[in-house]
């Protein structure tokens, strides 16, 4: 499927210090440095949830990055406190009236992995708080992963609300930490501490929250000390095989998604799901 295209162009305010935010209605703000790196933080409170509106601002962001010559490097981070991501939007998995079985297609088909994962930018996810799901479907597309320490967690917990991570994700995951690691956690849909992911390989580096910024910039630093073409083509050639297994099984990943999407069990786990994340914010 193609990328969901933004309805209309994004509109942009230039703010002082290099800080650009985006329209009013966006979740992102972006800060240009002045040795093409950019930093560019999801602000869609309370959780970051990734929503096909806030996919979409990313795609399009990351292409405009993309052909922008003076850009060399990318830091994605988190502007709400204690959170990096906490994964897909659960209301646009839930069908209503008003939302349809259409829309759901639609959702799920945002390019947003394959965007971030075959970038020719050098790419670091700068982790400063909880990292499930889609969240940290987020950070293993980038290059490379720094985390705050903390009582936060990251993995993929889909199964605990009877969903199943698509073979291309449980494929990136088993890359990154391993056949057997990858098997136990998503079976268990197990979310683990900064140092046990640093442990197995799914984040590079643990720090306090107050030396995220700078160890996120030193890690991109390390990347763009190579000629940026000479890095992009050895990054493409190494992910290109992963990035296949996405592109030419995408219909077959929609219909094992739907599947079980649909199923009345699985609405009503993501319906008292949701209902409990708003008793909590309500207390």
């Amino acid at each position: 499927m193609k990328a969901v295209a933004l309805r209309g162009m994004l509109r942009r305010t230039l703010c002082s210090g290099g800080l650009r935010r985006f329209s009013a209605s966006s979740s992102l703000v972006m800060q240009r440095q002045e040795n093409g790196c950019v930093s560019l933080q999801l602000s869609s409170a309370p959780v970051n949830g990734l929503s096909l509106s806030l996919c979409s601002q990313l795609i399009s962001t990351l292409k405009e990055l993309e052909e922008d010559s003076s850009v060399r490097g990318l830091i994605i981070g988190s502007a709400v406190n204690g959170i990096f991501s906490a994964g897909l939007d659960i209301k646009s998995l839930i069908l209503t009236p008003d939302y349809t079985e259409e829309d759901l297609c639609q959702f799920w088909n945002t390019d947003l992995w394959l965007a971030i994962y075959m970038s020719p930018l050098a790419t670091v996810a700068a982790i400063s708080g909880h990292c499930p799901a889609g969240g940290c479907l987020l950070a293993l597309s980038c290059d490379a992963r720094v985390m705050a320490e903390g009582k936060y967690t990251i993995g993929l917990n889909e199964v605990k609300l009877g969903l199943v991570a698509p073979s291309w994700l449980s494929g990136l995951l088993k890359d990154t930490v391993g056949q057997r690691q990858a098997e136990w956690m998503l079976q268990l849909g197990k979310l683990v501490s900064p140092n046990d992911a640093l442990a197995i390989g799914m984040v590079d580096k643990v720090v306090p929250l107050s030396g995220l910024h700078d160890a996120s910039h030193e890690m991109l630093a390390q990347l763009l000390q190579v000629p940026d073409e000479a890095r992009a083509l050895a990054k493409r050639r190494a992910r290109q095989g992963a990035a296949a297994l996405l592109s030419d099984f995408r219909s077959e990943d929609l219909d094992a998604f739907l599947d079980l999407a649909l199923r009345p069990s699985v609405q009503n786990a993501l319906v008292a799901y949701l209902d409990g994340l708003k008793n909590k914010g309500s207390d």
